[in-house]
């Protein structure tokens, strides 16, 4: 069973982790400054409200790919649903029409990228036990 510790320091490594990833794909938004789908053609409707700001990466599908990867560390029994529920995040800004399928692609698969770091770190100072 886990105790507050142990939960407290699983919440502390996950949202560190989350910072991380949003620096990095604020950095490279800009960096590349790529226009979101609606950009491109005026007529096309969205589902959802669509930011004015750079579509590459998917924040989006960033943090969904580390989240998987570092939640998938702390909790291995739970990582095949947790790939999937990441996964459909991603897809869903495709579906709302605010981003492009590579968007979400590359984004999932930068945040898997950052996520590994974060366990190799956690590896590294041996902070693998929830007890």
């Amino acid at each position: 069973m886990l105790g507050s510790p142990s939960v407290a320091r699983v919440q502390s490594y996950f949202h560190a982790a989350m910072n991380d990833t949003f620096v990095v794909t604020w950095f490279l938004k800009y960096h590349w400054d790529v226009a979101r789908p609606n950009q491109y053609g005026r007529n096309l409707s969205t589902v959802l409200f669509t930011p004015r700001f750079p579509a590459y990466p998917s924040a989006h599908a960033t943090v969904a790919g580390c989240a998987e990867t570092v939640l998938s560390y702390f909790f291995p029994q739970e990582s095949s649903e947790l790939i999937k529920i990441m996964e459909e995040s991603a897809q869903s800004r495709l579906y709302a029409g605010v981003h492009f399928n590579v968007d979400n692609t590359e984004g999932l698969s930068l945040g898997r990228q950052i996520g590994e770091l974060v366990v190799s770190f956690l590896r590294a100072q041996n902070l693998n036990t929830l007890q």
